[in-house]
């Protein structure tokens, strides 16, 4: 699948049915990993309905397989001391 066809195949996604912004978020990361030359992954944690961390697929960019293709904060690092 070329990024022209799976931007396509998304953007009619999102014309089919509407989606909470979290998900429309990380969907968009996705398409900027993708852009990058990376596996389309995008990421988000929300609290409360607010997103705190975001995150998309890096892992070709950083010349390291071993690492995680997502890496997001700790909900700790985020939320501090707020019980999660």
């Amino acid at each position: 699948m070329t990024i022209a066809s799976a931007r396509a195949s998304a953007g009619a996604m999102n014309r089919s049915f509407p989606l909470p912004s979290p998900m429309r978020r990380a969907l968009d990361l996705a398409a900027v990993a993708a852009e990058s030359g990376e596996v389309p992954v995008g990421a988000v944690i929300t609290c409360d309905g607010e997103i705190v961390a975001e995150a998309r697929n890096a892992m070709r960019g950083q010349l390291d397989p071993t690492e995680r293709s997502v890496r997001t904060p700790q909900p700790q690092e985020v939320l501090g001391h707020r019980a999660v």
